[in-house]
């Protein structure tokens, strides 16, 4: 909760949310889904309640959910199309699913490592635009298939790209005029399968075991949760995740910032 002022997190973004989506009279297209991320965060939220990592357990949940309202609040008010808005609201709801799902340890199914990231990259794509940053997919040749919760690594390719436009953001004035992401896949980390998200921002400065740590963070204002999450999403998946130097890669021209890999076992595919 935040020190400023008492609210409820998530309830009240969602009940802000629904009065901007009444107001444009986009009720009878979203409403339905800000009702599943309401009941399915409300039934997540009180299972881990009642679980004994509570605390950090429903951080997570809080944050990546803000996270999602937030970004459905931005295009609900910029008058994006309603195609837009209503995928928007579905990956929402599709994540929350998701964490029941991890719960229950259920919901894999097969997927191409390609398809996540396009999934990944069209609910961001308003934020590049509006931060003028070029995204770069890498080419089919090195896709491969994994067993997966799809809806919590999509949103954990996210999680990565959203740091990349943050620290991208503070690149100082003369050199973010070329601002860039690349998304890919690889197999240059121990003949394992992984995605790799790479910008050419300022870097980490962090030793990996630090980075991962959680409520750990140099964003001014960040909750520390971000690369934390996408750690034990990995881990649930058998997986880990691993910040290998650039130089020990094959990325585009520039690619010399932060680099983080989701590194998926042989045995997955």
């Amino acid at each position: 909760y935040s020190p400023k002022k008492l609210r409820e997190p998530v309830i009240e973004d969602i009940t802000e949310l629904r009065q901007l989506v009444e107001a444009k009279q986009l009720t009878k297209e979203i409403g339905p889904y800000l009702d599943r991320i309401e009941n399915d965060f409300l039934s997540v939220r009180d299972r881990l309640l009642t679980s004994a990592s509570a605390g950090l357990s429903l951080s997570v949940v809080i944050h990546e959910v803000e996270k999602g309202v937030a970004e459905l609040v931005r295009a609900v008010d910029e008058d994006r199309a309603t195609q837009r808005l209503k995928r928007l609201a579905k990956h929402l709801a599709e994540m929350i699913e998701g964490f029941s799902a991890l719960i229950r340890r259920s919901g894999m199914a097969k997927e191409k490592a390609s398809a996540l990231i396009r999934r990944a990259i069209a609910n961001v794509e308003l934020r590049l635009q509006v931060h003028d940053i070029s995204a770069i997919l890498a080419p089919a040749n090195s896709d491969f298939s994994v067993k997966c919760s799809s809806r919590l690594i999509v949103s954990t390719i996210m999680n990565l790209i959203d740091n990349s436009i943050y620290w991208l953001g503070t690149l100082p004035e003369g050199q973010d005029d070329k601002k860039r992401i690349y998304v890919g896949t690889t197999r240059e980390l121990h003949g394992e399968p992984a995605i790799l998200v790479a910008d050419n921002g300022p870097g980490f400065i962090d030793p990996p075991e630090y980075l991962i740590e959680p409520f750990i963070t140099r964003k001014v204002d960040g909750m520390g949760l971000g690369l934390h999450i996408a750690s034990e999403v990995m881990k649930a998946h058998n997986g880990s995740l691993e910040f290998p130097p650039a130089e020990d890669l094959e990325l585009p021209e520039g690619m010399t910032g932060a680099v983080v890999a989701l590194v998926f076992k042989r045995g997955q595919k």
